[in-house]
């Protein structure tokens, strides 16, 4: 795998992301309650992803305002760190991989997540 990432890579990224969620049987659940259309979601997951890899500027809204109804617990959000670790280290490179957990650290952060 090179260092040089695009657009196909962030949506492979994604996809697998997704993949391990919906199998998951803490995750799937609340994922599939609280998503009415998994494509559309997707794709502003896949712009959001853009924007944080590759400097793109397609996702303009807020992403804490789509998750502050759910009743995210650590166990949720510690499923979803795995999940998107082993998404990234499995479709993207190192450097990438890397950013992708930074910001998960952060999101984690912000949305004060408690046992």
């Amino acid at each position: 795998m090179t260092d040089a990432i695009g657009e196909e890579d962030v949506s492979d990224f994604v996809l697998r992301f997704y993949q391990l969620v919906l199998k998951d049987a803490l995750l799937g659940p609340l994922f599939r309650a609280s998503v009415e259309d998994l494509e559309e979601h997707r794709a502003a997951v896949e712009d959001f992803w853009s924007g944080i890899l590759l400097g793109t500027r397609r996702y303009h809204d807020d992403v804490f305002r789509h998750h502050a109804h759910l009743a995210f617990r650590k166990a949720h959000f510690d499923r979803w760190t795995v999940a998107l670790s082993q998404a990234a280290g499995e479709m993207l490179p190192d450097w990438a991989a890397r950013k992708v957990l930074g910001r998960a650290a952060a999101m984690a952060e912000r949305l004060d997540i408690k046992d």
